[in-house]
Parts: structure tokens; sequence; C-alpha cells
């Protein structure tokens, strides 16, 4: 089932639909918190909405679970970048 959410959670973020890639994300996310694709798939939407206490919060979760990928780094830099911590960034 989960399978099925991320597909669609991920057709509809490449098409440009946000506001079902969010719902269908969340939906993965209700059942397993720290499901690393999803946490990946709402970490760049908040990107994208320049929500940038959101990207920290979900690029701490996803350094927690990161197996696949290890490029969560980014997201803390390009967060306290924008939020004008530009020597918290420089540490990332």
């Amino acid at each position: 089932e989960l399978y099925a959410y991320q597909e669609l959670a991920e057709y509809y973020q490449n098409q440009g639909n946000i506001n079902y890639a969010v719902s269908y994300w969340n939906q993965i996310l209700e059942v397993n918190p720290f499901h690393e694709d999803a946490l990946y798939g709402m970490v760049e939407i908040q990107i994208i909405q320049q929500k940038w206490y959101s990207v920290l919060d979900y690029a701490k979760s996803i350094s927690v679970v990161a197996k696949k990928r290890k490029d969560y780094h980014y997201y803390f830099m390009k967060a306290y970048f924008e939020l004008g911590e530009y020597s918290e960034a420089i540490s990332w």
C-alpha cells in the first residue's frame, strides 16, 4: 500500500501538483514517520515553498534515517543560508 502512495506522491510532485503530493507523502509518514523517500519528498516541497524551518525539521529526521542517500547536508546548508545564519550554513 505504501508503494502505491509513494508512486502517486512522486507522480504529483513531478507534475507540480504540490497539494496532492503533500497529501500522499503525509499519508506515508502517518504509517511510517521515518520513511526515507517520503521525508526527502517533503523536504523538497518545503524548499519550493520556502519554509526554511520546516526544511530543517525534515533534514533532522532524514539525518537520523538516511540509508539510501547521504546528501541531506545540502538541506541544512540551504535552510541556514536562507535564514541568514551563514556560520551555521558553513558548518554543514
